[in-house]
């Protein structure tokens, strides 16, 4: 049987591809339009099959049985504050439309930000889709498939929006795997510590200092060692960096003296403003991490994203529960590398002898792909580090995750056989 021919058009650094490269598949098309992101591309799947140019320039495609799109997210994103559909969202969606005119592909998935489903080029792309006589995964309300990656056994919470298109009938929806509350068979949500635990240990991590009156001051960077015993390098970081900032400290403060639940492993987020502090147990994914444990002078973990409002609510989820969403700040960001921090410290009685004993640990693109799913992602050597190679962090961000991927995948190939 000869093997299914696969493309995926604004490829990105080929996550998806993984996935049908996992499965076997052939991969027969990437179109990605920025050299750098189509570098990393090629060192994971090779470059024979790339394209480094716009869609929109795509002229003389490969056959293809099977097709993935993920438009870019940024106009529809509920992390641009200035989010609003552009003239390229819609010129984006008429090259999409022309490919599945051309070489009419059996089935096609987009994904998207949920956001997206109320832009002009989705509405588009189902029109053009059913003009062209494929079947789209619309339900009674004419909504796409809304999915948490968490549920098909993502360490991640990722919402993201699908539209399944098939010339061949319906594709069935993926069941879940996974839950935050499991029953009927389902498993629990796993969790981010140990999508990453082993990679820890090998970050440089930063002790912040604390002067007589209790406020943060410039700390101290200290070197961990790789598997292969070599000295970790030490980020780029800016002269405000101080570990963590004074107004997540006082809201852990009065989280801790609350008795909300941070004496374990905990994840804290702190990018949405408008909710009360949360607190995700040991079987759930993760986001901003701080500890909970109830066992005292034990070493306890938290994940912490860094990148958010300081006038905002602090979250809570320990380390057995999936990541927040992994983001994407764009390139500009030059706080890209250390916007989500592992917490490492030791349980106390007192949060003051508690905050002494801190240490954080910026993640790196790798610990992110780790969030992603992915499990042995390669980054181009960098002259700089890799927590500073913000590139390597913002096209994790813009990402999707394996296992959702992956379980949509096998609906189609189902369909398919």
């Amino acid at each position: 049987m000869q093997k299914i021919k696969t493309g995926t058009l604004f490829s990105g650094t080929g996550t998806v591809d993984c996935v049908l490269r996992d499965l076997n598949l052939k991969l027969n098309l990437a179109v990605e339009y920025d050299r750098e992101i189509a570098e990393i591309y090629a060192l994971n799947h090779g470059s024979q099959h790339l394209r480094v140019h716009p869609v929109e320039e795509l002229v003389n495609p490969p056959e293809l049985d099977f097709l993935w799109y993920s438009p870019v997210c940024d106009n529809a994103s509920d992390a641009n504050p200035n989010k609003a559909e552009q003239v390229e969202d819609l010129t984006a969606i008429e090259a999409v439309l022309k490919l599945h005119s051309d070489r009419t592909p059996l089935v096609s998935v987009c994904e998207n930000v949920w956001g997206y489903r109320k832009f002009e080029s989705f509405k588009r792309l189902v029109k053009g889709l059913q003009e062209l006589g494929y079947w789209v995964s619309l339900d009674a309300k004419d909504e796409p498939w809304k999915l948490n990656a968490a549920d098909y056994g993502s360490p991640q919470t990722r919402i993201r929006l699908f539209l399944v298109a098939s010339r061949i009938g319906e594709i069935k929806k993926p069941q879940p795997t996974h839950s935050k509350t499991p029953e009927n068979e389902l498993l629990p949500w796993e969790g981010w510590y140990n999508a990453i635990a082993d990679l820890i240990p090998t970050l440089p991590y930063y002790v912040p200092r604390l002067d007589t009156e209790g406020n943060w001051i410039q700390g101290q960077w200290c070197q961990s060692r790789d598997k292969y015993g070599n000295n970790s390098i030490f980020p780029v970081f800016d002269k405000k960096f101080k570990g963590l900032a004074d107004w997540q400290v006082n809201r852990w403060r009065s989280h801790f003296e609350t008795k909300q639940g941070l004496h374990k492993v905990s994840l804290l987020d702190s990018k949405n403003s408008g909710r009360p502090i949360t607190v995700r147990s040991g079987c759930e994914p993760s986001f901003t991490v701080i500890a909970d444990g109830a066992n005292s002078h034990r070493a306890r973990v938290a994940l912490i994203e860094r990148v958010g409002t300081s006038s905002g609510k602090l979250y809570a989820i320990d380390p057995n529960t999936p990541s927040h969403t992994i983001r994407s700040f764009g390139r500009g960001c030059d706080r890209q590398w250390h916007k989500h921090d592992c917490v490492i410290f030791n349980d106390s009685e007192s949060f003051d002898e508690l905050i002494k004993s801190v240490k954080v640990f910026p993640l790196d693109a790798l610990c992110l792909a780790r969030l992603m799913g992915l499990k042995d992602f390669k980054f181009p050597q960098r002259g700089e580090i890799r927590q500073s190679a913000s590139i390597d962090a913002e096209v994790i961000g813009n990402g999707v995750c394996y296992q959702v991927a992956r379980a949509i995948m096998l609906q189609v190939l189902s369909a398919i056989a």
